[in-house]
């Protein structure tokens, strides 16, 4: 008879898992090296090693799900598309030019969101600019918004070159950008 180190259920000598929680029992000796007959009154061992009190293993993990994100809509277009104008979506946070050139290169949808982004990027520059006329609060706040803007640029850039397609922080936030 062996016994599980895993959940201490007793099996038979000829099985090769546990039945209870799936333990292998081949590298495990019979009854781990212990004679069953060396048990004073045969009272076994209270603890098994491994075991729960509530019965279930230490072993068992939860179903790995993977998270949804709402903003990311890569799955949304052809892997071909994103591989052949990933340059032409990556142009458009360079400025209105490259804006220009991810709008009119091969009708591609991947290179059109992107340059969408890069408007809306745009966008807000030019509302930082308009705040900047604002003596000394828009003296302080155009430049933060400025750098946090080209900030989001870069991570915006590096996204494209690895093939994904998710709206930009902060700026797709803004309800009238969207």
């Amino acid at each position: 008879m062996k016994i599980c180190p895993n959940c201490g259920k007793e099996l038979a000598d000829d099985v090769k898992f546990c039945e209870k929680c799936g333990c292998s029992l081949e590298s495990y000796n019979q009854n781990q090296g212990v004679d069953p007959n060396a048990f004073q009154d045969g009272v076994a061992p209270q603890m098994q090693p491994g075991f729960n009190p509530n019965g279930q293993s230490f072993n068992q993990f939860a179903p790995q799900y993977t998270a949804f994100d709402p903003k990311d809509h890569t799955s949304d277009y052809d892997k071909r598309d994103i591989a052949d104008n990933k340059i032409f979506a990556a142009l458009a946070y360079t400025g209105f030019m490259g804006m220009i050139i991810a709008l009119l290169v091969n009708n591609s949808p991947f290179a059109r969101f992107h340059a969408r982004n890069a408007a809306m990027i745009e966008v807000a520059n030019l509302i930082a600019a308009v705040i900047f006329i604002v003596p000394f609060i828009g003296w302080i706040a155009a430049p933060i918004m400025l750098i946090v803007l080209f900030i989001v640029r870069i991570v915006a850039f590096v996204r494209v070159l690895k093939g994904k397609a998710m709206e930009l922080p902060i700026v797709s936030d803004i309800g009238f950008l969207a």
